[in-house]
Protein backbone atom coordinates (compact mmCIF):
# COMPACT_ATOMS: atom_id res chain seq x y z
CA UNK A 1 0.00 0.00 0.00
CA UNK A 2 1.08 3.56 -0.87
CA UNK A 3 0.31 6.85 0.64
CA UNK A 4 1.55 10.00 -0.97
CA UNK A 5 0.63 13.89 -0.88
CA UNK A 6 0.67 15.81 -4.01
CA UNK A 7 3.41 18.32 -3.99
CA UNK A 8 5.33 16.48 -1.60
CA UNK A 9 8.88 14.88 -2.22
CA UNK A 10 7.51 11.54 -0.70
CA UNK A 11 5.43 8.19 -1.37
CA UNK A 12 5.38 6.01 1.43
CA UNK A 13 4.92 2.39 1.65
CA UNK A 14 3.55 0.17 4.04
CA UNK A 15 2.50 -3.51 4.27
CA UNK A 16 -1.43 -4.41 4.36
CA UNK A 17 -0.14 -7.09 6.76
CA UNK A 18 0.48 -4.40 9.47
CA UNK A 19 -1.12 -2.57 12.07
CA UNK A 20 -0.51 0.80 11.93
CA UNK A 21 -1.56 4.52 11.69
CA UNK A 22 -0.32 6.75 9.68
CA UNK A 23 -0.48 11.26 10.05
CA UNK A 24 0.40 12.58 6.93
CA UNK A 25 0.09 16.51 6.56
CA UNK A 26 -1.40 18.22 3.63
CA UNK A 27 -2.27 21.41 2.60
CA UNK A 28 -5.63 21.67 4.75
CA UNK A 29 -4.50 19.62 7.46
CA UNK A 30 -3.62 16.26 8.55
CA UNK A 31 -5.01 13.32 7.21
CA UNK A 32 -5.46 9.77 9.27
CA UNK A 33 -4.73 6.25 7.62
CA UNK A 34 -5.07 3.37 9.56
CA UNK A 35 -3.70 -0.07 8.35
CA UNK A 36 -5.25 -3.52 9.81
CA UNK A 37 -6.72 -6.65 8.92
CA UNK A 38 -5.04 -6.35 5.28
CA UNK A 39 -7.15 -3.20 4.81
CA UNK A 40 -6.41 0.57 4.63
CA UNK A 41 -9.15 3.20 5.23
CA UNK A 42 -9.09 6.69 5.95
CA UNK A 43 -10.17 7.40 9.83
CA UNK A 44 -10.17 11.40 9.87
CA UNK A 45 -9.09 14.10 7.57
CA UNK A 46 -9.44 18.08 8.19
CA UNK A 47 -10.94 18.43 4.70
CA UNK A 48 -14.54 19.75 4.86
CA UNK A 49 -16.73 17.25 3.08
CA UNK A 50 -15.27 13.95 4.23
CA UNK A 51 -15.87 11.47 1.39
CA UNK A 52 -12.07 10.58 2.02
CA UNK A 53 -13.28 9.23 5.49
CA UNK A 54 -16.75 8.00 3.90
CA UNK A 55 -15.09 5.72 1.58
CA UNK A 56 -14.83 2.11 2.05
CA UNK A 57 -11.82 0.20 2.97
CA UNK A 58 -9.19 -0.69 0.30
CA UNK A 59 -7.72 -4.20 -0.15
CA UNK A 60 -7.09 -5.06 -3.64
CA UNK A 61 -4.81 -4.01 -6.11
CA UNK A 62 -5.80 -0.95 -8.39
CA UNK A 63 -8.51 0.41 -5.31
CA UNK A 64 -7.42 3.92 -4.04
CA UNK A 65 -8.98 6.60 -1.82
CA UNK A 66 -8.55 9.58 -2.21
CA UNK A 67 -8.85 13.31 -0.42
CA UNK A 68 -8.67 15.67 -3.18
CA UNK A 69 -8.47 18.96 -1.12
CA UNK A 70 -5.69 17.62 1.07
CA UNK A 71 -4.06 16.07 -2.15
CA UNK A 72 -3.22 12.84 0.08
CA UNK A 73 -3.65 9.48 -2.28
CA UNK A 74 -4.18 5.96 -0.72
CA UNK A 75 -3.53 3.26 -3.00
CA UNK A 76 -2.69 -0.64 -3.34
CA UNK A 77 0.00 -1.26 -5.14
CA UNK A 78 1.67 -4.76 -6.17
CA UNK A 79 4.77 -3.78 -5.04
CA UNK A 80 7.17 -6.94 -4.71
CA UNK A 81 10.93 -6.65 -4.36
CA UNK A 82 13.45 -9.86 -4.53
CA UNK A 83 14.92 -10.63 -0.92
CA UNK A 84 13.24 -7.65 0.29
CA UNK A 85 15.22 -8.17 3.57
CA UNK A 86 18.31 -6.52 2.35
CA UNK A 87 16.21 -3.46 0.93
CA UNK A 88 16.86 0.33 2.45
CA UNK A 89 14.74 2.29 0.25
CA UNK A 90 13.03 1.77 -3.02
CA UNK A 91 12.78 4.92 -5.41
CA UNK A 92 10.51 5.19 -8.48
Amino acid sequence: MSVSVSGSEGRWLYPLNAVETIRVTGPVGDTIVHIEDGMARVVYSSCRNQLCVAASPVRKHGQWIACLPNQVLVSIDNVEVANSENVDMITW
